[in-house]
C-alpha cells in the first residue's frame, strides 16, 4: 500500500494532487474543487500527510495556503488535524510559515484557540510546537498575547504546560514577559492560581526559575503571593506555592 492514498489512488507526481479526486469533483457541480477539499478528505489525507512527511516544498507550500485560508477550521476537524500536524512537521525551521499560520490565527479570532487548549488538542499541539522550536523573536509576540489570559491557561491542566513552554527554556526576556504577567495580576486571581491543581506548579516552577534567573522579579511575584488573606493556604493545594514563595524571599 506504500505510495496510494487510502483507496489506492495515488497522485502521477509528488506535486500534484490524487488525479481521482479531481474527477470525483467535477462530478459534483455544486462543490468548488479546492486544495481544502483535499486535506479534508478521508480518502487522501493520509497520502497529503505522507507528502509532507517526505518534505515535499510544492505539497508543503499548497497545503499551507490552503490551512491559513480557514485555519481554525482545519485544526479542530479531525481529518484536517492529521494534516496540519504534519504541516508543522514540515515546516520545522521555518519561521516564515509557522508565522503565517499565526497570523492566520490572529486575523480569524485569537482567543479561540489560545483560551480553550484542553477543548481543542490541536490548539495545544500548535502552542507547544512554535514555543518548543521558534527563536526568541518568533515566540516573543506568541507569549505577550498569551498572557492576556494566563489565568485561564494555568488552571487548564493542557493550557498550564503550554504556559510552563513560555519559560521552561530559561529565555530570560520570556521569563521577563511571564514574571511581569504574574506580578500584575490582581489578588483574585493570584488566590485562584494558588487553589488551583495545575496552576500551582505553573507558580512553583515559576518563582523556582525566576528566583535563579531573575530574582526582584520573582521576589516581587512572592511578595504579592505573601499578602494574600491567610485563610487562602488552608487550602492543600497551596503547600507548594507557599514553599517556593519562602524559598524567593528566604523565609
Amino acid at each position: 500500500m506504500s505510495g496510494t492514498g487510502r483507496c489506492g489512488a495515488a497522485p502521477t507526481s509528488s506535486t500534484t494532487w490524487p488525479s481521482t479526486y479531481h474527477r470525483a469533483a467535477a462530478d459534483s457541480p455544486d462543490r468548488s474543487t479546492s486544495d481544502l477539499d483535499v486535506i479534508l478528505s478521508g480518502m487522501y489525507r493520509h497520502h497529503v500527510v505522507h507528502l509532507l512527511d517526505k518534505g515535499d516544498e510544492q505539497i508543503r507550500s499548497r497545503v499551507l495556503a490552503a490551512v491559513t485560508k480557514d485555519v481554525h477550521f482545519v485544526m479542530v476537524d479531525w481529518l484536517g488535524s492529521d494534516v496540519f500536524q504534519a504541516l508543522l512537521r514540515c515546516c520545522a525551521g521555518h519561521y516564515e510559515e509557522l508565522w503565517s499560520i499565526v497570523q492566520a490565527l490572529a486575523r480569524i479570532n485569537y482567543r479561540t484557540w489560545r483560551c480553550k487548549p484542553s477543548d481543542d488538542r490541536t490548539c495545544n499541539y500548535f502552542l507547544q510546537h512554535v514555543l518548543r522550536t521558534g527563536t526568541t523573536e518568533f515566540k516573543q509576540p506568541i507569549v505577550q498575547q498569551l498572557m492576556h489570559d494566563v489565568v485561564a491557561l494555568s488552571i487548564d491542566n493542557h493550557g498550564s504546560h503550554v504556559v510552563q513552554l513560555c519559560f521552561k527554556d530559561l529565555d530570560v526576556q520570556l521569563l521577563c514577559n511571564v514574571l511581569t504577567a504574574f506580578c500584575e495580576l490582581t489578588e483574585r486571581q493570584l488566590a485562584e492560581m494558588v487553589r488551583g491543581r495545575s496552576s500551582k506548579y505553573v507558580l512553583h516552577k515559576l518563582l523556582d526559575t525566576g528566583y535563579t534567573h531573575l530574582p526582584q522579579l520573582a521576589s516581587e511575584l512572592a511578595q504579592r503571593l505573601a499578602t494574600l488573606p491567610g485563610d487562602i493556604w488552608h487550602h492543600a493545594e497551596a503547600n507548594v506555592v507557599k514553599r517556593s514563595a519562602n524559598r524567593v524571599l528566604g523565609a
